[in-house]
């Protein structure tokens, strides 16, 4: 990896699958979690100048999901499977800021 000026990040992706555990998520949970494994190793080894964070969204409501959500029954279910319901995201491309923590 070549070597960067301070305040370079690295964004990976993941998925609330993997703390939340979801029924039907086994292989995506398990990947993922690597993922965030590699997150934490990068965040170690490249810090400070490089900072690594992982994102993980849970479904969203784009065309991509487009089948998943295809109907109000559909859209329910898929908030019914979530640990956490009403989770399907509907805000595609707002950004929002968070506080450092």
């Amino acid at each position: 990896m070549k070597k960067s000026a301070s305040g370079a990040s690295i964004v990976l992706l993941s998925t609330v699958a993997v703390q939340t555990g979801m029924p039907f998520h086994a292989s995506v949970g398990s990947a993922k979690g690597a993922v965030e494994g590699l997150t934490r190793s990068l965040a170690a080894e490249l810090a400070p100048r490089i900072r690594v964070n992982a994102v993980a969204p849970s479904l969203t409501d784009t065309p991509l999901a487009s089948q998943l959500l295809s109907s109000e029954d559909k859209r329910k279910a898929a908030e019914d499977r979530h640990p956490k319901k009403n989770r399907v995201c509907r805000d595609i491309g707002t950004i929002r800021t968070l506080p450092a923590g």
